[in-house]
């Protein structure tokens, strides 16, 4: 049995991607306290929901995907302490697998991951790393789990999750901002919204899987599209000079700190 504890988008997005890759749905229970989206996720999935696991038989056995907010993770976590599962999968950005650990009582074997949102449509970017208590099959579990929606990496150390929350976790608002700006862009200039839309959308895309299946640098990739004094070298240098590269590092660096502070907040 696979329990997720929070019915959230990245939750839903996790149980979508198994359900597409014929998981059988009797084996997915949804731990949620909301009613209303409780009858969502059962008329839109026939996934069955229970308040708290209490409800359940066989969590001793089962998968736990710990998918709420940082700030609700210490009471959910009492729930989890007193019904404990075999495995527990943490999405919960900044929460670090010894408190999980100390949390959830005993030497429960923990998993920490760190997902995004692209995982709805199966092109996620997920990170992952082992507590104390979790092996080598531990692993491959979750990992089979998240391959379902996209792409995994194993970190070597857990103290950089906090800057894949950073780059991955929090990188499609990041781009969906640039987005806004190309459209608004492309209207300041005359076009009508949704030509400026469907030109912007098509270029992240397009530019996204040249950069994946070229193999090539950025750099390399930036050469290929600037030519001396034309349109896109203009525009490279304004962005340097109104400081883009720094603005994108401090985001980062400041979704990290953010990352150690929710774990520093939780304890």
């Amino acid at each position: 049995m696979l329990i997720f504890f929070g019915g959230g988008v990245m939750a839903e997005a996790i149980w979508r991607g198994l359900l597409a890759q014929e998981y059988d749905p009797e084996q997915i229970v949804v731990v949620e306290r909301r009613a209303d989206r409780c009858a969502q996720i059962e008329e839109k999935y026939l996934l069955r929901t229970v308040g708290g696991l209490g409800e359940l038989t066989g969590v001793a056995q089962a998968t736990l995907v710990l998918a709420v907010k940082p700030q609700d993770a210490a009471v959910a976590l009492t729930d989890v302490a007193a019904h404990p599962p075999r495995l527990l999968v943490s999405i919960c950005a900044g929460l670090t697998t010894e408190y999980l650990e100390s949390r959830a009582g005993g030497q429960l074997p923990v998993v920490r991951v760190m997902p995004n949102t692209p995982a709805l449509i199966g092109c996620g970017a997920t990170a992952l790393c082992a507590g104390r208590f979790a092996g080598a099959e531990h692993l491959r579990t979750v990992q089979r789990m998240f391959e379902a929606v996209g792409v995994t990496v194993v970190l070597p150390e857990e103290r950089l999750m906090n800057a894949v929350t950073a780059l991955s976790g929090s990188g499609p608002a990041y781009l969906f901002a640039l987005a806004r700006d190309l459209v608004a862009g492309g209207m300041a200039q005359g076009l009508d919204e949704a030509t400026a839309r469907t030109l912007a959308q098509q270029t992240l895309l397009g530019a996204a899987k040249l950069w994946q299946e070229s193999g090539l640098a950025p750099d390399a990739l930036i050469a290929q599209v600037k030519s001396k004094r034309g349109t896109t070298e203009a525009a490279l240098n304004t962005l340097a000079e109104q400081g883009w590269s720094a603005a994108m590092l401090n985001a980062v660096a400041a979704a990290a700190r953010r990352a150690q502070e929710l774990a520093e907040e939780a304890r």
